[in-house]
C-alpha cells in the first residue's frame, strides 16, 4: 500500500514509490523547504529532509535568478541572454523568419536556457537541424527522468505485447506501476539480487543488449544506457564457463525480468550467444541484432588475428604476440594480462575512435577461455551455422566496414542459411561502433530504428 507522504515517512518508503510533483512541493512549503525547481530537486531536498542533514542544504531560498525577457526588437544576431524567458514577442520574431511552422519545443527551449552568449542565429540553426532529426522515422525525443508517466506510457506502447492496446488500458497499467513499491531503482542502472543483471532504464524490459568477450561484462554499458533513454533495457552479465551454461543463464535471467517476446542484441561473442539462444528458444526472440559478429566461416579467426597485427605498430605486434604466448599457460596474472590483451585489439579494431571509457567490470580470462575453445569447435565443425537453421524470427547484422572481422565472413554464410535475414554495413567503422566518431550516430539511429520497426 502506498504510504501518505509525511514527515513521518521513512526515507526507503520515499525512494521507493512514485510521488507527483503538486505531492512533493505540497511537502516542501509545510516543511519550509523551497518549492521551484525540477521534481529531481524537490526529491533531493526531501532526502537530506529525512535524512535530517544540515538544514541549510533545504530551506527556502531568499534570492532567485531574475528571469529576463528578449529585447523587444531582436536579430538574428542579438545575443540570448542568461535565464531568457520564452515570449510571445520571441516566438513573433522566430515566426517572422521561420514561418508559422514555428514552436517553442522543449529541445529549442533548452538550447536558449543552456547556451548564453550564443545568437539567435545559433539557435535558429539548431531549430532547423531539429526539424530535419525529426523526419527521421528513428527519431525519438528524450525524455527527462522527471518525467516518469510520459517515460511508462512511451515505454507501454513500444512493447510488441502492447499493440493494440488502449489508452486506457495504458493508464490502468500506469496507475499499477505507480503505486507499486520499486524495490530497485532503475536510475542510474541498478543490479539484480544475484548480480547478473544491471536494469537501465524503467520497466517493460522487452530489449536485452548481451556483451562480448566471453569473459568481458560491463562493455555494452554505453550502449545500454543511451536505448534506455527511450525505453528499458536489460543487461545481463555472464558468469557460466560453458556455452551451455551461458545459454540456460541468459534464460532465466530472460524468464526472471524480460517481457518477451524479447529483442536480443549482442555484440561480438554476444552475437553468436544471442543466435544460439534463438536456435534453441527462437519463440522467445521477436529480432535479433548481431552487432560486429565473428565470423562464421572456418578460417574466420585466423584472418581476423592477421588482420589486427597488420595494423598495430612493430612494438605493439611483438606485445600481442606476448601476450596471446603468455596466456597460452595462464598463472595468476591472467587476467590482467587478458585486459592489456583487450586494449591493444581494441586499438586495432578501431577507425576513428572517440576519447571512450573500458567499461569491462572485470576482465575474465578463465571464462573466454573456456567458453571460446567451445564456440571455435563449434565454428570448425560447421555445426554453428547449421544451427542457424533453426532460427525462425528476423535477424539483422550490423557490421563497420573497417572491423576485423571481414564483411564477407558473416554475411555470405548467414544469407545461405537464415530465412528472414538483412545485412548492414556501416561505413568508416570498427568493431565497437557506439565508439567510432565517424559511425556513432548512425549506427544509434539504425540500432534504434531496428528495435522499433515491425518485420
Amino acid at each position: 500500500m502506498r504510504p501518505s507522504l509525511t514527515k513521518e515517512i521513512t526515507l526507503k518508503d520515499f525512494q521507493e514509490f512514485y510521488w507527483l510533483k503538486k505531492e512533493l512541493q505540497d511537502f516542501c512549503r509545510r516543511h519550509g523547504i523551497g518549492t521551484s525547481g525540477s521534481k529531481e530537486e524537490l526529491s533531493s531536498r526531501i532526502t537530506v529532509f529525512l535524512r535530517k542533514e544540515n538544514p541549510t542544504k533545504f530551506t527556502k531560498s531568499t534570492r532567485s535568478k531574475k528571469k529576463t525577457n528578449p529585447p523587444k526588437k531582436p536579430t538574428l544576431d542579438t545575443l540570448i541572454e542568461e535565464n531568457l524567458t520564452c515570449t510571445q514577442n520571441l516566438r513573433t520574431f522566430f515566426v517572422s523568419v521561420v514561418g508559422p511552422s514555428f514552436t517553442f519545443s522543449v529541445a529549442f527551449q533548452k538550447f536558449l536556457k543552456q547556451n548564453a552568449g550564443k545568437t539567435y542565429r545559433d539557435a535558429l540553426n539548431f531549430w532547423k537541424e531539429e526539424r530535419q532529426r525529426q523526419k527521421d522515422p528513428s527519431y525519438t525525443t528524450t525524455i527527462a527522468p522527471q518525467f516518469e508517466y510520459n517515460q511508462f506510457i512511451r515505454n507501454f506502447f513500444a512493447n510488441p505485447e502492447n499493440i493494440g492496446k488502449t489508452k486506457k488500458e495504458s493508464l490502468q497499467a500506469w496507475m499499477k506501476f505507480r503505486n507499486t513499491r520499486r524495490k530497485a531503482k532503475k536510475h542510474p542502472p541498478s543490479f539484480s539480487s544475484n548480480g547478473n543483471v544491471r536494469f537501465h532504464g524503467l520497466p517493460p524490459y522487452f530489449v536485452a543488449v548481451i556483451h562480448g568477450g566471453p569473459g568481458g561484462p560491463g562493455e555494452m554499458k554505453s550502449v545500454t544506457e543511451e536505448l534506455s533513454k527511450e525505453h528499458g533495457v536489460l543487461e545481463p552479465l555472464q558468469t557460466a564457463h560453458s556455452i551451455e551454461g551461458q545459454i540456460l543463464e541468459l534464460k532465466e535471467t530472460l524468464n526472471q525480468h524480460a517481457t518477451f517476446p524479447v529483442i536480443l542484441i549482442g555484440h561480438s561473442w554476444g552475437a553468436w550467444l544471442s543466435y544460439l539462444y534463438a536456435t534453441r528458444y527462437s519463440g522467445d526472440v521477436k529480432k535479433l541484432i548481431l552487432v560486429s559478429s565473428p565470423g562464421f566461416k572456418l578460417s574466420a579467426g585466423e584472418k581476423t588475428l592477421e588482420e589486427r597485427l597488420k595494423r598495430l605498430s612493430e612494438t605493439e605486434r611483438k606485445r600481442m604476440k606476448t601476450l596471446l604466448n603468455e596466456l597460452a599457460h595462464p598463472d595468476e596474472s591472467a587476467n590482467e594480462k587478458f585486459l592489456k590483451l583487450a586494449i591493444l585489439a581494441a586499438k586495432a579494431d578501431a577507425f576513428d575512435p572517440l576519447l571512450y571509457t573500458n567499461d569491462i567490470l572485470e576482465a575474465q580470462f578463465d571464462i573466454y577461455q573456456s567458453v571460446w575453445k567451445e564456440a571455435e569447435q563449434l565454428r570448425a565443425n560447421g555445426e554453428l551455422l547449421e544451427l542457424g537453421k533453426k532460427i525462425t524470427c528476423p535477424t539483422v547484422a550490423l557490421h563497420g566496414d573497417h572491423d576485423p572481422h571481414s564483411v564477407q565472413s558473416v554475411q555470405q554464410p548467414l544469407s545461405r542459411v537464415l530465412s528472414h535475414f538483412r545485412f548492414i554495413s556501416i561505413k568508416n567503422c570498427g568493431h565497437r561502433p557506439w565508439i567510432e566518431r565517424q559511425a556513432k550516430d548512425k549506427f544509434y539511429r539504425i540500432l534504434k530504428q531496428e528495435i522499433y520497426q515491425r518485420d
